[in-house]
This record gives C-alpha cells, structure tokens and sequence, in this order.
C-alpha cells in the first residue's frame, strides 16, 4: 500500500541555516529508526526550537552505519535520545514485571537466539506500566558504541506515552494512530486511560481499514463520535477518504504549540514526524 508521499520523506534535508556546530551543546539530537527509515531532527533546548529535520531509507544496519558517518553525529550535544521500533514489544503493569524471566513476556515457549536478541524495558510516564521490548543485539552494541549517552527507548513507550500525555483529563474516548509505509501503531484512550495499544503490519488499504474498524467494534466506540487522531508519513489524499466513508470525526494531528519550528519546517505536513517530535516530552 503506497501512500507515503516520496517527495518528503525520500531523503530529504530542511535544515536551517542559523544552525552552529559551536552552539551544538545547546541542541539536542533526536532519531527514529525502523526496519526502513531513519530519522534524526536538531532541537535548540535555550529557545525550544525545532531547527532541522532529515529522513533516509534504512534496511540494515550497515545502510544506517553509512548513514551515521555524516558529521554532524559527532557533534557534542546536550542530549540524544532516539527511539527504535522493536521487533516484539508488550506492555505491563508494573506489579507483574520481574526482570529475570524478561525475555517469555515476548517469546513464551518460542525458540530464539540469545546472542542475537536484546530485551529492554521502559517505564511509562503516564501509566503505572512498562514496556518490554527486544531489538537485534548488532543493532543495539554499535549504536551503544556510537552515542555513549544516547538515551534509547521503544518507539511503543514514546507512542503511549504522547497519546496519555495529550487525553491528560479528558472524559472523551479517543483512537490514535501513528502511520508507516506499511505499519502502524494504533491505542484506544478511554477517559484518560489506556484500553488498548498495538502494532499492526498490512499490505493493502482494505487490511489498514480492517483492523481500524475490528477496534472500533470491539471496544465499542461510536463511528460517529468518538475521534480518531491519526499521524504519520503519509499523503493525506490517499487515505483520510477512505477513513472518513465509515469514520465521522478524524483528526490530523497538530505538532505540539509548546514547541517553535523554523520555517524549514513550513513544506512539511503537521502531523509528519510525530515519532521525533514526541521524544522531547517522552523522554
């Protein structure tokens, strides 16, 4: 299912020209990286500015290695934090989490290789919760020897946490979704908590509509009035009409007014890179 628009998202670079190598400790460095992408932006901490944002396609970790040779990854910054979307991701509550046994909350009785497997947990910010996840161990030890300081999270953790962070007391139901090329996340907030997160693959906007509307029926939510909040990479006049012959109130999601974005950022959708911009109130 094409319905990512290429001219923005295919390696593209707006970066603004008041950025400084000198003032670099001052900036933090923001990345999101998936099985097909990543993505990094530069954020002025002093005057809480969104000052650049790029995106490379990604499909191994030598893509990224090459990716990551460019000079501006050298840089000293105040901060990097990034988030990864995970292989296998769960969410807990924190009372059952016990971090011996980590590894069967994902694989139960599956086989997998220790060597090649990591497993992580977050603490979520806004729910008494965790999400435990696990990431290739390649990936996980160059970016580690990479950013001695990066501050790594699942793209899961960063995704729950925005959409509690944004239904803070609200008494209204709300679908969220964060779309990819063909993956998308999707959580169910009901009166400021979470009802439901997960992580779907598809190939075809018939699937994409399915497993929308299979939540929809199954936790009982209104068509007609419960909103749906979408986000993403994608071309807006691909997908909203077909949203909106079954859904009646959907919602682009806005970037965050607590935040300033250069102009470079003019020519980019608002509801684009929600997975970077996220990471400064997530993380």
């Amino acid at each position: 299912m094409e319905i990512g628009n290429k001219k923005l998202i295919d390696n593209p670079l707006f970066w603004d020209k008041r950025i400084n190598k000198r003032k670099s400790e001052s900036y933090q460095l923001l990345m999101h990286y998936d099985s097909e992408r990543f993505s990094y932006c530069i954020f002025d901490i002093n005057n809480k500015e969104f000052l650049s944002i790029s995106s490379h396609k990604s499909n191994n970790i030598q893509n990224l290695k090459e990716i990551l040779e460019n000079e501006v990854f050298n840089w000293k910054y105040e901060s990097i934090k990034m988030n990864i979307e995970s292989e296998k991701s769960t969410v807990l509550p924190n009372s059952f989490f016990e971090e011996k046994i980590i590894e069967k909350y994902l694989y139960f009785n599956e086989e997998f290789n220790k060597n090649e497997i990591s497993f992580f947990w977050d603490e979520l910010k806004y729910m008494d919760a965790i999400v435990v996840y696990s990431l290739p161990q390649k990936l996980t030890s160059f970016l580690e020897k990479k950013f001695k300081e990066n501050q790594i999270k699942s793209h899961s953790s960063i995704f729950i946490d925005s959409i509690l962070r944004q239904s803070t007391q609200s008494n209204k139901n709300g679908v969220f979704i964060d779309l990819s090329k063909n993956r998308f996340d999707i959580g169910v907030v009901k009166k400021s908590k979470l009802f439901l997160y997960n992580h779907f693959a598809f190939t075809s906007k018939n699937d994409f509509l399915y497993y929308i509307l299979n939540c929809y029926n199954t936790l009982n939510l209104d068509p007609k009035k419960d909103t749906l909040y979408i986000s993403g990479e994608f071309e807006e006049s691909k997908l909203i009409p077909n949203l909106k012959e079954y859904l009646y109130n959907i919602i682009l999601q806005k970037r965050n007014k607590e935040f300033i974005y250069s102009n470079v950022f003019n020519k980019i959708p608002d509801f684009y890179f929600q997975k970077l911009f996220n990471l400064t109130t997530c993380v």
